[in-house]
């Protein structure tokens, strides 16, 4: 199982929850793939888009996700075109599942000896497709009176999905709180970050996503 970069996407499994990651740790809405990425509850994929940009721009991938002790997995990031030069800052990811719900840890560590601002951009989106429904022969379901909503929080946004007296939520948070959170065009949204860093210093946000599927008790 691999991502479009030919690198081995990374599955994170817990109880009925589980997750498949590109290399950089991030979503992109898969669909109509042998095996599409996301987050899966109870078969429906809870969150479909998890896309991270640094100053307008995609990150390289250094070392790609993987696996590693206490049911984390790590990656670490750059800039675009830091590979070949010292990048003014490196990225550390690390994601984990809980019952319901994914969390992340992204640490950002200067390396130049003079201040810096950095602009974090996350695009989140949550579909609610059926796990049968992503496969490769492309088939459609009607899902009449189906709705969906997004609400911005004071700490992120909230993803509704209902059809009749059946109704699902994505919920995804940030500490600090995103500074705003941006229309795209599409059903996503993008939280945004100002991160002013010290000369050689980091900062850190704590990511939080929880999947409520139809029927489960509030947390």
């Amino acid at each position: 199982m691999t991502d479009t970069h030919g690198h081995a996407r990374q599955l994170l499994v817990r109880g009925g929850t589980f997750a498949a990651l590109d290399a950089s740790g991030g979503l992109s809405a898969v669909r109509g793939a042998v095996s599409p990425d996301g987050l899966f509850v109870r078969d429906a994929r809870h969150l479909c888009r998890w896309q991270l940009t640094v100053d307008g721009a995609a990150p390289e991938v250094l070392t790609p996700m993987a696996y590693e002790t206490e049911g984390v997995a790590r990656c670490v990031l750059v800039p675009r075109g830091g590979r070949q030069e010292p990048p003014a800052y490196t990225l550390f990811r690390e994601q984990a599942l809980g019952d319901g719900a994914f969390v992340e840890v992204l640490r950002v560590v200067s390396n130049r000896a003079v201040p810096t601002t950095v602009r974090i951009a996350l695009t989140v989106d949550a579909d609610f497709t059926d796990q049968f429904e992503l496969r490769s022969d492309h088939r459609t379901y009607a899902k009449t009176g189906a709705v969906r909503t997004r609400e911005v929080l004071d700490d992120g946004v909230e993803f509704t999905y209902t059809r009749g007296d059946w109704r699902s939520s994505t919920t995804v948070t940030g500490t600090p709180a995103p500074d705003s959170v941006e229309e795209t065009g599409t059903g996503a949204r993008r939280l945004v970050w100002t991160l002013d860093l010290a000369a050689q210093g980091s900062a850190e946000l704590n990511l939080r996503v929880v999947a409520r599927p139809h029927g489960a008790q509030p947390s």
